[in-house]
């Protein structure tokens, strides 16, 4: 036996290995192994000396072994690894199976050949590759896949052309529970909503954490529809907290496979894309499928999105004031800032389409703030040449959930040179309506910088009169909705003189905005509203067309 060894290393080399070390002959018959045969196999060495080499490796081993005796050719020194990629399976004397590699050398000994086999437990190195493998495609918090099995998934569905759907769900208000009950709170509704769509969708494609709030199930169901509907059922029920129920918001889409997705990741997008834009047209959420005009739209919206963010970052818009005027007398008191957009490809995009699309985009606190710091420059300029003028700047729900918007304000107060006094801060029912409790303090931190506060759209529907009397609001201002019927339509009257009545019982003054002729005017100046805006008086215009606008003193167009 030594003398067989001499042929490859030294026994004291052989035996200190941690891997496992075989030496087999011609015949496959085991006629060496070290002590780390003895740990990895549970057999004694000297129960292996002797046996075929069958009894720790399966046939493919086996064969392999035999291939490579055969093809050696008479000059030594060539090698061979088995096992490499796809682990081979050895045998354990009780039976159980682990995967191995095996390192091949070959040698001769008194004209017999030998193989040396070097025998790695590949147990630990599986384990790892499948743990970091589990985390490469699983979410750690829930647990549930992430994108790309589903999407494998999905792909594999339409290769083979399977009736498939993804279905796609966005939670809404999740930062707020994370912000009113803490991280912990928000967690426990993660892992809650993902229990709840696990086992739902038991037996079904995979259930899927994309990424944050945005979940995706894959359903062979043909009711794709009913299948969401469902999904939508279970995510907003109510979710013990302590002793409190969590309630949710959810926007559920569905996109059905079919000839216009070429991938799975395609189908995901599209589901995303139908409950994105079900969520944007419906604040409680609900249930929305895709279609070839919603994807038309969705394409268009993108590519306005993608021109926006770099007419936002180059200057490209325009910033127009209107005018607003005292009802009295018809003097001009200030002016409303207003954002204009003209595209050179897509020509003038209306605020009603991009000031939305920013609100979703996340594009609207760098809209707002070139706004406020433009009009605030020019409030500067009106307050250097003598003019006793305000300027209003529009802050959406988005802008007042900033957290630095206190900071970014008072920024651009100090940058402009402007007058705190001069500034009104303009924001709507809705924006303030989202989280009342929040609001208040923001609205107070607005205050104490020195700005008027207005509530825009006033009447439409959304503001509890308890919050409206917490709020430090100096000026409510009357939808236009209700002033267009006026005088005549006898409901938007009493509206109008509620809202009047209301606004001067609490202190506060009161705007009519979109102001179109005599008739209106003179209804509201009569009725007490204090400043009327509108096209009668002027349409928004540029800042040097306003200024000119405002050193004549006072419009007239009283009856």
């Amino acid at each position: 036996m030594t003398d067989i060894l001499a042929g490859v290393a030294s026994v004291s080399i052989l035996e200190t290995l941690v891997d496992a070390v075989l030496i087999v002959d011609e015949d496959h018959r085991i006629v060496w192994a070290n002590g780390s045969c003895e740990r990895l196999f549970g057999w004694r060495r000297d129960e292996l000396v002797g046996r075929d080499m069958g009894v720790i490796a399966p046939l493919s081993a086996t064969e392999q072994l035999d291939g490579f005796l055969a093809a050696f050719r008479p000059e030594m020194g060539g090698g061979r690894v088995l096992g490499v990629g796809r682990p081979l399976e050895a045998e354990r004397k009780d039976g159980s199976r682990l995967p191995v590699e095996v390192g091949l050398a070959m040698f001769e000994e008194d004209g017999r050949r030998y193989v040396t086999g070097f025998i790695r437990d590949m147990s630990e190195r599986l384990a790892a590759e499948e743990k970091l493998r589990h985390l490469a495609t699983h979410d750690p918090l829930t647990g549930l896949a992430n994108a790309d099995p589903l999407v494998e998934a999905a792909d594999r569905a339409l290769t083979a052309g399977t009736t498939v759907s993804v279905v796609a769900v966005i939670l809404a208000g999740l930062y707020h529970i994370g912000e009113r009950h803490g991280r912990a709170a928000a967690r426990h509704v993660l892992r809650t909503v993902s229990r709840r769509m696990g086992t739902m969708m038991t037996g079904d494609g995979p259930v899927a954490r994309v990424d944050g709030a945005f979940f995706a199930v894959l359903t062979t169901d043909p009711a794709a529809e009913t299948v969401a509907a469902r999904l939508w059922t279970d995510v907003t029920s109510p979710i013990p907290w302590g002793a409190e129920d969590l309630r949710l918001v959810a926007s559920v889409g569905v996109a059905r496979a079919d000839e216009s997705f070429s991938s799975g990741e395609a189908l995901m997008v599209a589901a995303y894309g139908a409950a994105n834009d079900g969520l944007a047209h419906n604040r409680r959420g609900g249930v929305s499928v895709f279609t070839s005009e919603l994807g038309r739209r969705l394409e268009h919206e993108a590519q306005v999105e993608e021109r926006l963010r770099a007419a936002v970052a180059a200057g490209g818009l325009s910033l127009m004031m209107q005018a607003k005027v005292r009802a009295t007398d018809g003097r001009i008191l200030g002016a409303e800032a207003l954002v204009r957009w003209t595209d050179d490809l897509l020509g003038p995009v209306p605020p009603s389409e991009f000031i939305p699309l920013a609100e979703r985009t996340g594009i609207i606190p760098d809209l707002t703030a070139w706004v406020m710091h433009r009009s605030l420059a020019e409030a500067a300029d009106w307050q250097r040449s003598g003019l006793d003028l305000r300027v209003a700047v529009n802050l959406s729900a988005v802008d007042l959930r900033q957290p630095h918007l206190i900071a970014d304000v008072r920024a651009a107060i100090a940058a402009s040179g402007c007058e705190p006094a001069r500034v009104i801060v303009e924001l709507t029912e809705s924006a303030v309506a989202e989280d009342p409790d929040e609001a208040v303090t923001r609205l107070r931190a607005l205050k104490d910088l020195g700005v008027s506060l207005s509530l825009d759209d006033f009447g439409t529907g959304y503001s509890s009169l308890s919050y409206l009397r917490r709020f430090p609001i100096d000026t409510l201002k009357i939808d236009r909705s209700f002033v267009t019927d006026t005088p005549h339509d006898p409901d938007a009257v009493a509206i109008a003189r509620t809202i009047v009545a209301l606004a001067h019982s609490l202190g506060m003054s009161t705007v009519a905005e979109g102001v179109e002729n005599r008739a209106q005017a003179g209804f509201l100046r009569d009725l007490g509203v204090d400043v009327l805006q509108g096209y009668l008086y002027s349409r928004p215009v540029p800042p040097n067309q306003f200024r000119t606008l405002a050193m004549a003193d006072a419009i007239d167009v009283r009856p």
